[in-house]
C-alpha cells in the first residue's frame, strides 16, 4: 500500500487519535511499576477517548480504541 493513499483507509481523525493514545501510553505506562497502576490509567486513557472524542466526530467505541 502506498503511504499517500493511507488517508482512503483510515479517517485521519483516527489516526490522530490513535496517535495521541499511543503517546499518552509510552509517556505515561512505561513509567508505572505494577499492573493494577497500568490498569488504572489503560481504563482512565479509555474513558477520557470516549468522553472526548466519541461524540465530537461520531465515532464507535470500537474504533476509537484501537
Amino acid at each position: 500500500m502506498d503511504c499517500k493513499n493511507l488517508k482512503d483507509v483510515k479517517d485521519p481523525k483516527l489516526f490522530l487519535i490513535g496517535l495521541w493514545r499511543h503517546e499518552c501510553q509510552r509517556t505515561f505506562v512505561d513509567k508505572l511499576i505494577n499492573n493494577a497502576d497500568k490498569k488504572t490509567f489503560e481504563d482512565i486513557l479509555d474513558r477520557v477517548t470516549k468522553e472526548k472524542f466519541k461524540d465530537t466526530f461520531g465515532f464507535e467505541d470500537s474504533e476509537l480504541l484501537t
